[in-house]
């Protein structure tokens, strides 16, 4: 495999928190990571819906940068019908407009070429990477300073197989630093192709013991962006 250099690709991944309007004093729980998209000149972000269990949609939190709690404003979300691991996606259209930092650049873009080019690393050994917040090294909300600091981190992996049509096996390499992969949910998986590194799906479930992580292909969010910014145009 090729060695991991920096990519723009790689800062997509956010960590995810919920909010609690009723903690005046511990406002924030951490419950995974996500990634930001662009699709069709929108932006969005992009979650595992289990993150949000027990929680309504409107209660995502999603820092524009670490290192402050300046969160990213969004309008509607969406999520598939259904209850298998395909469907376990759900969807921000993220209003925010003010580019802090440049997040604009770091979004994934998701076109209706994206599968097709990241469906040639889906073959035993093939290059992949993920991007996210397995809840390891620096993190902390300082509610004094009004701060949150989490530490990305981003794993050379190596696809292992196919569940279904849609959910994806990846093998960590570098698995010995983690004890879970949970804050991995939502996080990013990039392929890295021939051509340059393509988006390839998100982070669904994990198993450190294993050093196995699940991910819906890029092919099923494809479908459900599409799906959402359908629903959002008819009303």
């Amino acid at each position: 495999m090729q060695p991991l250099l920096p990519s723009r690709y790689y800062e997509a991944s956010r960590p995810l928190f919920v909010g609690h309007a009723d903690e005046p004093q511990f406002r924030f729980t951490k419950r995974g990571s996500a990634f930001l998209c662009e699709f069709r000149d929108r932006s969005y972000a992009v979650l595992a819906r289990h993150t949000l269990t027990n929680y309504k949609p409107e209660q995502a939190r999603i820092p524009v940068h670490d290192g402050f709690n300046e969160f990213f404003a969004y309008d509607y979300h969406w999520e598939p019908r259904g209850v298998d691991d395909c469907h376990d996606l759900l969807l921000l259209r993220l209003t925010t407009t003010v580019n802090l930092g440049d997040w604009l650049s770091a979004r994934a873009p998701i076109t209706e070429k994206t599968s097709e080019l990241a469906s040639v690393v889906f073959v035993p050994g093939g290059d992949l990477v993920v991007s996210g917040y397995p809840g390891i090294g620096l993190n902390e909300v300082d509610y004094q300073k009004d701060t949150i600091t989490n530490q990305r981190f981003v794993v050379q992996c190596e696809y292992s197989g196919s569940n279904d049509a849609y959910v994806h096996q990846l093998k960590v390499l570098q698995s010995a630093t983690f004890s879970h992969f949970g804050g991995y949910s939502g996080g990013i998986v990039i392929a890295r192709t021939a051509k340059g590194l393509v988006p390839a799906g998100v982070v669904i479930t994990g198993s450190a013991q294993h050093n196995l992580m699940r991910f819906v292909d890029v092919a099923a969010l494809f479908l459900s962006l599409d799906d959402f910014a359908a629903q959002v145009n008819a009303t």
